[in-house]
């Protein structure tokens, strides 16, 4: 069951529905272990160098306020020029959690396993609008352990903005 983070709850069930779709079409989906992640981005034009980015969550949930500041050391590390506000560049950001459910025997399911934690980003021209970079990032894992998990992907991902890659799975430490 998914663990809404903002009034939309429709857009959330379609953002989770395709990361859904994009692991279980994975071949290693199956084989997947708490501790497994996903990611792809696409680059849809080039990202000016030099342009600071503003990055702005799209909901006021505590935790993506949390990820907001420490995205911006996350920019800095991966060497894209970070403005707290008014940047040429709007790095867009959502988080959701959705339980993942386990088969323990025979159809008997456990619902209080693993935890697919997600992040998605789009990067756009304040200006024009214009979506440069999109990327999205999802992780199975403990639900405790939801702060480091998501401070990880968020970094993981910051180091993807402006390049396409193509899905590939990902471990944290």
């Amino acid at each position: 069951m998914a663990t809404p983070r903002r009034s939309d709850a429709g857009r959330r069930a379609l953002l989770l529905a395709g990361f859904a779709a994009a692991f279980a079409a994975s071949p290693a989906a199956s084989q997947a272990a708490p501790g497994w992640g996903q990611l792809h981005a696409s680059s849809h034009h080039p990202v000016p160098g030099g342009a600071p980015i503003t990055p702005r969550a799209l909901d006021d949930h505590p935790e993506n306020r949390r990820l907001l500041r420490g995205l911006a050391d996350a920019l800095r590390q991966s060497g894209h020029p970070y403005r707290a506000n008014g940047g040429a560049l709007a790095l867009n950001f959502e988080t959701g959690i959705e339980r993942v459910p386990q088969t323990l025997q025979r159809g008997v399911r456990d619902t209080r396993g693993r935890v697919k934690f997600a992040i998605v980003m789009t990067l756009d021209e304040e200006a024009s609008g214009r979506r440069l970079w999109s990327g999205e990032a999802s992780y199975l894992g403990a639900p405790n352990d939801e702060a480091t998990i998501f401070d990880q992907i968020l970094r993981i991902l910051a180091d993807e903005i402006g390049r396409t890659t193509k899905l590939r799975g990902f471990d944290l430490e």
